[in-house]
Order: C-alpha cells, then structure tokens, then sequence
C-alpha cells in the first residue's frame, strides 16, 4: 500500500470528486482512479460509488477513510519528531548546508509542551527557523510545500510571532529561561 495513495484516497473522501481532487494534486483524473483501483484490489472491496453529483464512499470506504487518517497522522508525526529527536534525519534525503541546532530543537520541544503544537508543528518550526527552506521542510516531513506551509502558520499563531526571525528570537528567550 503506497502512503500517497492513502493521502490522495482522504483528499477525495473530502471533495466527493475526482476531478477536483486530481487537480488539487497535480495529476490526471486517471492517474487518480488507477490508484484508487488499486487500494479497491487490495481491499478486494469497492470504496467509492460514481454517480452524476459526485464520488460516494461506500461503507468498506468510510472505514478506510478514517484509518487513512490514523495512519496518515502516524507518520506525519513519526516523521516530524524524527526530524526534531534526530539530529541528521534530513541529511540523507536531502542536500543541504542546515546544520541541526540541538538547542534549538530544545526550545521547539518546550515551546511545543508550553503552546500545544503538535509534532509535525513543532517539526517543521524546528528545521524552519534552522534555516531550511520550505520546500526543503516539505521534502522532510514529507508532505507537500502547501501542508509545511500551514503547519508553520499554525504554528506561528501558537507562538505569537510573525516570522521565522521573531520564531527564532521567541525560541532563544525560551533556552534563556531553561
């Protein structure tokens, strides 16, 4: 079972409609149903109905809708508190100068316990105001340059800051109290 697929069987359990949800992603409706059809094969199940208002779950989808979720959410967070638990986890899937601040990640992890972000949240404000570019961040964690985005921005209202120079000020007031 392929995780995007997972994550673009979610994506249109959402929107109820192939199209619209092929283009959000950038791909082409078939390439959409292909793999629809093979989660369907795997489940030896039908998940969606087609009809002239839209994609229906069936019963078989809406339980795989919701553990997609689960297990989508499992792996966002996995990978997120590798990336603030290990100091090199970027190194090998991406070619950058960003060095990991163990202090840094520190205050992430407090200002995570302190403001309720969540690992992903706490994760990309760490390899973010390290100084990774997004699109770099969205390749760590995984996911889209769209999802990093408001995992940052979430993250950043939690925070109460606007920026990634007031994150990083706001995080070195953090180790100054610690």
């Amino acid at each position: 079972m392929e995780l995007e697929h997972l994550r673009e069987y979610v994506m249109l359990a959402r929107n109820g409609s192939f199209t619209d949800t092929a283009r959000s992603l950038h791909i082409t409706q078939s390439t959409l149903s292909k793999h629809v059809a093979a989660l369907e094969r795997e489940f030896n199940c039908v998940l969606i109905t087609r009809s002239r208002e839209g994609s229906m779950l069936t019963e078989p989808g809406r339980l795989l809708y919701l553990r997609a979720i689960d297990i989508i959410n499992a792996v966002d967070r996995t990978r997120a508190d590798m990336a603030i638990l290990t100091p090199n986890s970027t190194a090998t899937a991406i070619d950058t100068a960003v060095k990991p601040d163990p202090r840094l990640r520190k205050a992430c992890r407090i200002a995570a316990e302190k403001h309720g972000l969540t690992p992903q949240q706490a994760g990309a404000l760490a390899l973010f105001v390290e100084g990774m570019p997004l699109d770099d961040v969205a390749i760590a964690l995984n996911g889209t340059r769209d999802d990093a985005g408001m995992l940052l921005a979430d993250a950043y209202r939690a925070l109460g800051v606007e920026s990634r120079q007031q994150a990083y000020d706001y995080l070195h007031s953090i180790l100054e109290c610690n």
